[in-house]
């Protein structure tokens, strides 16, 4: 492409036009480079929804791990204060049968 545009300019300096089918061809040209450069600002524009969806997908992701780990913490607080409760009751107590039954639920296993 640079070889015919190098062609026409020279013609031009020398003859001081182009011919019609030159002119078409440059023409054609620039609407291509004009086209093209709206599908690279397009391109772009997607380019940067996309990398900002990203961040917020990755700050959501923190989000909910420190969500999680809170979680974790409280469930982990609430199944030794339930442990706590079964090993201070009376097997017989309703204490020591919720305690129990809310360990196994939790948990998976009794003791």
């Amino acid at each position: 492409m640079s070889n015919k545009i190098d062609k026409i300019k020279h013609w031009y300096e020398k003859e001081g036009s182009v011919s019609p089918d030159d002119f078409k061809w440059l023409i054609d040209r620039t609407d291509l480079s004009f086209k093209q450069q709206d599908a690279i600002t397009e391109y772009k524009r997607s380019e940067e929804v996309t990398v900002n969806q990203f961040r917020q997908a990755q700050e959501e992701i923190q989000r909910l791990r420190a969500e999680k780990k809170k979680i974790e913490k409280k469930f982990k607080k609430a199944i030794k204060e339930i442990r706590d409760i079964r090993d201070v009751a009376g097997k017989s107590t309703g204490a020591y049968l919720f305690a129990k039954n809310a360990l196994v639920a939790l948990e998976g296993d009794a003791e």
